[in-house]
């Protein structure tokens, strides 16, 4: 009693849900018909419109939608409107394919495939293929079916409208079509590939395709024995058809569901789920394939000893499929109603309709039920002792069949002589099988064989083609890397060259700005003194009470006079050009030590002999001059030291300036780019030599330069000492 309310409620919520639905498909319809009643909207706009009508017409009106699509086709041919008429073909078909009129609806798919073909328009012909695939396959026609869903396919990836949706369907057909020609593999791929095409469970709006293939492939299983597989599968179906609210396919799941059961020999619980079919189908109006599940119930009850209501859904069956030319079904029929009748011990009656079943099942292709037909044949006319027509019938069924069923050793001993006959015959076929198989062994070593002599061929041949490849690559980027050195040496010298001269010219520049500031600006500043000293020597000039002022000013004259000397001298260098760098290092050294700002020591090795060459004089100087100032200026340091170590016999001259003042983040420093450091390294780089920097927080700073010292003889001075 639950169970019933149970479906009783679930029935009633897709019924509000369709309600719901239909309610708005009426308003869009109605939205159409007004403007397909406009005079002014132009016939291309009016036959969309009228294709639309007739689409959403076609599961609850199908005259209307033959009515519609008629419409549009004529207006569509009026107007030379192609992609409209090709449109309208398809609503016609569809319209002929639910009323099974498949002759009709293939002639209308295929006026649309030509306009589709003739417009290039890749989406339209698959369209056409895939909806003839459909028809043929319920006229099971599967091969060509088959073949039709392949071009559909092919079409759909040349097309823009290629979606994964749309290629899980067209797998999905092909998975049908490979399902009911019984190649099992190819129909599992397929329904696989589908599901993961249309993303699993997820797409809401796939679950009747999703769930589709969830039923397929829990029929397969069934057909191969795997119960177990074949329950999972068929429930996942279940559940997507019920949240889908898809009443045709619930239909169709029942039965499946009741087909399952029957298999495992849980009849009432089959029944059930026929019943829940049945039950589906008269609140749906649907007969389709309604033969089937009367065939299925009536073997059920067959099974449950039932024979009356066993034989009523028999007859049933077989009147539904004479009405729908459903032959396949007609021969399961005939044949499960020969079963009741044989159980009833009405062997003769038996014979008769499994003799229609073994007829029938020739007509259509079905294998399974032919054998079916073929064993029942042979026992019937064995119970009634007619053992002539039983061995011919049994010999048909056996030829039929891989291997014996135990039914038929039963029957078998009746004749000692036709069991030798047969047991020497297995032999022959064994035999047989054995020489097949080992010709078909050497045939399949030998094409391996060749297959792989073949593929080792190839694989030489790429294995020198990449290697030449990989040299030629390697010659090419060698070639480059050349060049790209040539030209980063060219840059680099015309670096160097441009940071010679632009100091060479800073040098010239002081020497001018000191000869002027010591020639014109001194004199004048002596010119002034000896005015001044002239006006003292005038005894009315100064006044008592101003002489004090007077010697002030004097005395600022004087020590004005003493910096511009001192200027001209730091920035001439005089010393240098005159002694060397040393001394010049230790006249500079006197200097900032006269100050009182800071301890300077000057430590040098190798220049007891021998000066540097002038340019690298000047610049090294430059170098240390601008240290010494960075640390006076930043480094509040109590001590330097500066050391210089060179022997004329070897290349490079190394210095060191270090400090003992507060130190500096050097990473912070050389991202800031400061005119010091900036300064420093263009002096560095103009001598062709390197430097570092070693210095953190609280621990002082230590300066390390390598110059590269290039000398030839006329070059070489003597180091002379300034007089002291």
């Amino acid at each position: 009693m639950k169970q019933l309310l149970y479906i009783w409620a679930f029935h009633l919520l897709l019924a509000s849900a369709c309600f719901a639905q239909t309610k708005t498909q009426l308003k869009k319809i109605d939205s159409l018909k007004a403007r397909v009643a406009q005079v002014a909207l132009p016939d291309t706009a009016k036959v969309d419109d009228l294709n639309e009508l007739a689409w959403l017409h076609r599961n609850f009106d199908n005259k209307a939608t033959l009515g519609y699509a008629q419409r549009a086709k004529a207006l569509a041919q009026q107007a030379g409107y192609k992609l409209g008429l090709a449109t309208a073909y398809n609503r016609l078909a569809t319209a002929h394919k639910r009323k099974d009129e498949y002759e009709k609806a293939i002639n209308y798919y295929k006026q649309a495939l030509t306009i589709e073909e003739e417009l290039q328009h890749n989406y339209g012909i698959s369209r056409a293929y895939n909806n003839l695939g459909i028809v043929l396959k319920k006229q099971r026609k599967y091969q060509n079916a088959l073949a039709h869903f392949q071009q559909s396919l092919h079409y759909l990836q040349k097309s823009k409208k290629h979606s994964q949706a749309k290629v899980a369907i067209k797998k999905l057909n092909m998975a049908n079509c490979y399902k009911s020609i019984g190649q099992v593999q190819l129909a599992m791929k397929y329904y696989l590939e589908a599901i993961n095409a249309f993303g699993g469970n997820k797409q809401s709006k796939r679950f009747h395709l999703i769930g589709n293939c969830y039923l397929n492939l829990g029929t397969l299983y069934q057909k191969t024995n795997h119960f177990k597989k074949a329950r999972t599968y068929t429930l996942k179906a279940l559940t997507l058809f019920e949240k889908g609210r898809n009443k045709r396919l619930l239909i169709t799941t029942y039965n499946q569901l009741g087909v399952l059961h029957y298999k495992v020999s849980d009849f009432e619980v089959a029944l059930k789920y026929y019943y829940q079919n049945l039950s589906l189908r008269k609140e749906l109006g649907s007969t389709q394939n309604i033969q089937g599940v009367y065939n299925n119930m009536g073997l059920t009850y067959l099974q449950l000893a039932k024979l009356d209501s066993a034989q009523y859904f028999l007859q049933k069956s077989i009147a539904f499929s004479l009405e729908k030319n459903d032959f396949q079904t007609l021969a399961q029929a005939y044949n499960n109603q020969g079963l009741a009748l044989t159980k009833d011990k009405k062997y003769l009656n038996a014979t008769e309709y499994f003799t229609k079943a073994l007829q029938l099942s020739e007509k259509v292709g079905d294998k399974v039920n032919r054998q079916d037909a073929l064993e029942n044949l042979s026992n019937a006319y064995a119970k009634m002792e007619q053992y002539d027509n039983a061995f011919q019938y049994f010999d048909q069924y056996k030829n039929a069949r891989d291997s014996l069923e135990i039914n038929f050793r039963k029957a078998m001993d009746y004749k000692e002589d036709y069991e030798k006959e047969k047991h020497q015959r297995e032999l022959l076929e064994k035999d047989q099988k054995i020489k097949s198989a080992e010709i078909d062994r050497l045939k399949e070593y030998s094409f391996r064989q060749t297959l792989v002599n073949y593929f080792f061929g190839i694989g030489l041949l790429l294995l020198l083609i990449i290697v030449f490849a990989i040299v030629k690559n390697y010659q090419e980027r060698r070639k480059v890397r050349d060049q790209r050195q040539k030209i980063d040496k060219l840059l680099n010298d015309q670096e160097l060259l441009a940071l010679s001269k632009m100091l060479e010219g800073q040098e010239k520049e002081r020497e001018r700005v000191a000869q002027d500031l010591h020639d014109r600006l001194g004199g004048m500043l002596s010119v002034v003194k000896m005015q001044f000293t002239a006006l003292s020597q005038s005894v009315d000039w100064v006044q008592p009470e101003h002489e004090q002022r007077y010697d002030k000013a004097m005395n600022l004259l004087d020590e004005t006079c003493d910096s511009v000397r001192k200027v001209s001298h730091d920035i001439s260098a005089k010393a240098l050009q005159k002694f060397g760098l040393i001394p010049a290092l230790n006249d500079l050294k006197v200097n900032i030590e006269d100050t009182q700002a800071l301890r300077v020591e000057v430590i040098d090795t190798g220049f007891e002999k021998h000066r540097l060459p002038a340019k690298y004089e000047v610049q090294v100087y430059r170098i240390v001059q601008e240290l010494l100032g960075n640390v006076l200026k930043h480094a509040d340091a109590q001590e330097v030291e500066i050391q210089l170590y060179w022997k004329h016999e070897e290349v490079n001259l190394h210095i060191s300036v270090e400090d003992d003042g507060r130190g500096f983040d050097v990473a912070e420093a050389q991202a800031k780019r400061g005119i010091g450091l900036a300064g420093l390294d263009s002096r560095v780089k103009s001598l062709s030599g390197t430097y570092s920097i070693d210095s953190s927080m609280g621990k002082g700073t230590t300066v390390m330069l390598d110059i590269p010292v290039s000398i030839t003889t006329n070059e070489i001075g003597e180091t002379k000492q300034p007089k002291k």
